[in-house]
């Protein structure tokens, strides 16, 4: 029987058995819990795990706090910044303040236990949204589940303690907002105002507005495929409702960016950002994230796996609609050209795969001479969802199950050692030089030199009264002052000059990463180690340092 042509406003419905469990059941006062319930508990599960078990990073985690700390105590966004005493790239903006905000509000409740389950919320929350967006394109549950899994095991990595981390579920509700909830009318409140917060909480909020282009493209090209001259898409594409909601959209997530303290000005500080971050100022791109995706880091071989295994799936049951297709196309070019994108990239990309995977079990795969007949419906019809019930003494116990061991994985259990112990699972990174600050804070030195990695550290312990020489804030400071750094670092010739010519009154180096600065200051002798442990070595001017000093070798190779 031949396909029939699909409005452009009506939905494709999905008919359930009787046997199966549906939505509304969910609101009985006695619910059975079934399959689907399973995997959905077994993901949850995962992704808080995940959130807690992992240290918070240290290269940004702290300086987002202090700075988070100092709004809370002023009221004010600082127009300078507080934490180093070497001079930054003008004007200073501070976008992410509200993310700051709220991770020191975080912080001061609980400390980094407290940071640790934030994320594992957040990540339930991001999962659990992903998982409801691949659930509605018909994905039976267990292929949902799968979908997810993979995507979060790429989500990890930009899953660090800090702003980015609350960009990520927000990135999913723009991505049901375009999606599955497309036709809800509280989505053109919604969206804006969380594209508002997004503003001032990440600088990645342009990825929203381009997630509602993109279903604004897919949607006018779905329209236009129903007919067959460009006049008559035209007005169809004009007189869709879904068209004119979109556009409408996308028209408010424009302007909702400018609700934010610096107004217009926020769009130069952006491309700044992303100019100086992807090595646009002649200097080498700093951190890895930013550098092309490939298969030599362990993020740029998940997404090679991920894209391999969509495209294998999409050749058997054919491709998704317009929509997809553009999503999924403009995150694989930015993935393509930074790692960091990789994130993103996996979250359009788990509905998609959830929705092939689905099809591919169900055996309904594509045939490319069918693809060639006369049916104008746009996108296929999604196969039925799982509607397996399972034992639902076995399924409540299961569900149970994965509840405890997330719980068990909270950090103020994990002393106990019951599933996570603590020697494995450490909440602190070990390598951070605590020690080094207790002992620099009793020092009059006001001027460090620091090893780069523990500059939000070291400022999060020691500012105002001490500040840093550098941190992980790239586009913050200007290109030469890390050329002079890694010099510095390097003991190049005139190292000791840079120093000089900078006011740095101590130094504050990593043991194992600064080896050839220790070899030339052990060499020079015009400073002296006053402090040194496995981790950290201080070092004050010896007219500064008195009759103080402590063997301090460099480490050996």
């Amino acid at each position: 029987m031949a396909k029939q042509p699909v409005a452009p406003d009506t939905p494709v419905a999905v008919p359930r058995p009787a046997t199966s469990q549906s939505h509304s059941a969910l609101s009985t006062k006695h619910v059975a819990l079934t399959i689907d319930h399973v995997w959905l508990a077994a993901t949850l599960a995962f992704a808080f795990i995940v959130g807690t078990l992992l240290q918070a990073d240290q290269t940004d985690y702290w300086w987002t706090v202090k700075l988070g700390e100092g709004l809370w105590a002023t009221g004010q966004l600082p127009a300078a910044d507080p934490l180093a005493f070497t001079s930054v790239r003008e004007p200073y903006v501070e976008q992410q303040w509200l993310a700051q905000v709220v991770l020191a509000a975080v912080h001061h409740m609980g400390g980094l236990e407290a940071a640790l389950v934030f994320r594992g919320v957040l990540l339930v929350l991001t999962i659990g949204l992903l998982y409801r967006a691949c659930r509605a394109t018909g994905a039976a549950s267990g292929a949902a589940a799968t979908a997810c899994a993979i995507a979060l095991l790429s989500i990890v990595g930009g899953a660090a303690i800090r702003p980015q981390l609350l960009a990520i579920p927000l990135f999913v509700l723009f991505l049901l907002g375009t999606t599955a909830w497309t036709s809800r009318p509280w989505t053109l409140v919604a969206l804006p105002l969380a594209m508002v917060a997004w503003a001032n909480l990440h600088g990645s909020f342009p990825l929203g507005i381009a997630l509602v282009g993109a279903a604004l493209a897919g949607r006018a090209l779905a329209v236009a495929a129903t007919g067959s001259t460009w006049s008559w898409a035209r007005g169809a594409i004009l007189g869709d409702r879904t068209v004119r909601r979109l556009g409408l959209l996308l028209a408010l997530c424009l302007i909702a960016p400018l609700a934010n303290p610096y107004g217009l000005r926020i769009v130069p500080w952006l491309l700044d950002y992303l100019t100086f971050n992807t090595g646009g100022t002649g200097l080498s791109t700093l951190s890895l994230e930013w550098l092309p995706t490939s298969i030599a880091t362990a993020h740029g071989t998940l997404f090679f796996l991920s894209a391999f295994l969509l495209v294998a799936v999409l050749l058997r049951v054919g491709p998704p609609s317009p929509a997809d297709c553009l999503r999924l196309s403009g995150f694989a070019v930015l993935a393509l050209q930074a790692v960091r994108s990789t994130l993103w990239w996996a979250l359009v990309m788990a509905p998609v795969l959830a929705w092939g995977l689905t099809r591919l079990v169900a055996g309904d795969t594509w045939q490319f001479a069918r693809s060639l007949g006369t049916s104008n419906e746009p996108i296929p019809r999604p196969p039925l969802p799982d509607t397996r019930r399972g034992v639902p003494a076995l399924n409540a116990l299961l569900v149970a199950g994965f509840a405890l061991v997330a719980l068990l994985s909270l950090p103020w259990l994990r002393p106990a050692g019951l599933l996570y112990p603590l020697e494995r699972w450490p909440i602190q990174d070990q390598a951070l030089p605590v020690a080094a600050a207790d002992y620099l804070a009793t020092l009059p030195a006001t001027r460090l030199y620091n090893a780069m990695d523990w500059g939000g550290y070291l400022a999060w312990r020691l500012a105002p009264r001490q500040r840093i020489f550098v941190d992980g804030r790239f586009q913050l400071y200007a290109p030469e002052l890390y050329r002079d750094y890694f010099r510095i670092a390097a003991a190049d010739p005139g190292w000791d000059q840079r120093l000089t010519a900078y006011g740095v009154d101590a130094l504050v180096l990593g043991r194992d990463a600064q080896r050839p600065l220790l070899r030339a200051l052990a060499d020079d002798g015009r400073w002296r180690p006053v402090y040194c442990d496995s981790v950290a070595a201080v070092y004050l001017p010896r007219d500064r340092s008195g009759a103080l000093e402590v063997p301090c070798a460099a480490a050996e190779q």
